[in-house]
């Protein structure tokens, strides 16, 4: 009997089917670490692409070092099915403290170093992806030996658990006490906090807590306090530095006349002061404006010399042509010969989480 033509052929005896492709750091092509030879040989493109993609990145808020390092911890090397982030999670799979700590105290340090825009969205928001990374991997190790340990399981102390004395209480007490006395610093105008150093010092210590929690226990729950006590001390200076008062809704003021004039405040909402048809006196006129949450805008009057100070705590100042976003904006603009000018008008505006526009209608 004659084989159909078009019946494909078997396999010989004994053979294997293709290997699907898998995504491994390259041992062969190699800067680094692989991570750009891995991509290539994955995907079928050159690996200087992901090269130059990862340096422009790099370039751009930094974020490419960040989605580098978190590939090289998450993607396995070539012959081994495990990454590096895998194989320490599943070293200390009874306790991953270490890893954990270790994750945060660099988490915090790229945040310091971040040029000022501390734990600010950098290069959109996209370093998020290396966290989102190292979750899933801990995630499926930690799924994975809960799966493996359930039919077996035993009451015995797993080895290396930290035993003895809980040291919770002793470093819980010691934390609530350095945030009472950094508080109690700030209130009386002895030291002048940031928020963005004291969120980032205080993952700093919850990570050193976590790291140190393998080998001395309750120091797990310790780096817990430490990191709601952190968070807790940056809202309340964030909170406490915004510009209070006024209430709460959306307002627009036109005053007409210069004893119309008076400070504009509003707690939360939108504020817009439009001065294009006030007629002020000669002379100096000062005004101070804000909005502690939400956005404000002024129309400044036209042929009047203009100061402005604009202040912005997190969020975008524009004024005049210059658009900035971030934190702690600051921004100073005079109009020329505005020492000279009869008619003057100083204004002080300032947002705290929001937007602030100031500008000038042509006539």
């Amino acid at each position: 009997m004659s084989e159909d033509a078009g019946t494909p052929a078997l396999p010989p005896p004994g053979g294997t089917a293709a290997e699907p492709r898998r995504l491994r750091r390259s041992r062969s092509n190699r800067w680094v670490t692989g991570v750009c030879g891995g991509l290539a040989e994955y995907f079928g493109l050159h690996a200087a692409v992901y090269r130059i993609i990862f340096a422009a990145l790099a370039l751009a808020g930094g974020t490419g070092i960040l989605l580098y390092a978190a590939a090289a911890l998450v993607i396995p090397a070539e012959g081994s099915d495990d990454s590096v982030a895998a194989l320490a999670l599943r070293e200390h799979r009874q306790r991953p403290w270490v890893v954990i700590g270790a994750a945060l105290v660099a988490l915090a340090l790229l945040a310091l170093l971040s040029s000022g825009r501390l734990f600010w969205p950098v290069g959109g928001g996209v370093w998020l992806l290396a966290v989102a990374g190292a979750l899933i991997v801990w995630w499926d190790v930690a799924h994975r030996d809960r799966r493996a340990a359930g039919a077996g399981s035993t009451t015995s102390p797993a080895p290396g658990a930290p035993a003895g004395r809980s040291w919770f209480w002793p470093a819980a007490g010691a934390l609530v006490a350095v945030v009472g006395l950094l508080v109690l610093l700030q209130a009386t105008g002895v030291a002048d906090l940031d928020w963005r150093y004291a969120l980032a010092g205080g993952t700093i210590v919850a990570g050193g807590l976590f790291a140190a929690a393998s080998r001395v226990r309750g120091l797990a729950a310790a780096g817990f306090l430490a990191l709601v006590l952190a968070i807790g001390t940056a809202a309340g200076l964030v909170a406490g530095g915004l510009p209070w008062g006024g209430g709460v809704g959306d307002r627009v003021e036109r005053p007409a006349l210069a004893g119309d004039l008076h400070d504009y405040r509003l707690s939360v909402g939108s504020l817009e002061v439009d001065l294009t048809g006030v007629r002020l006196h000669r002379g100096e006129t000062r005004l101070s404006t804000s909005v502690a949450v939400g956005s404000l805008e002024v129309d400044v009057p036209r042929g009047v010399a203009v100061e402005v100070h604009g202040r912005v705590e997190a969020g975008r100042l524009w004024i005049g042509d210059r658009r900035d976003h971030g934190v702690k904006l600051r921004r100073t603009v005079v109009d020329p010969g505005f020492a000279r000018a009869r008619t003057r008008l100083v204004l002080d505006a300032r947002t705290g989480l929001g937007d602030l526009t100031v500008r000038r209608i042509p006539a």
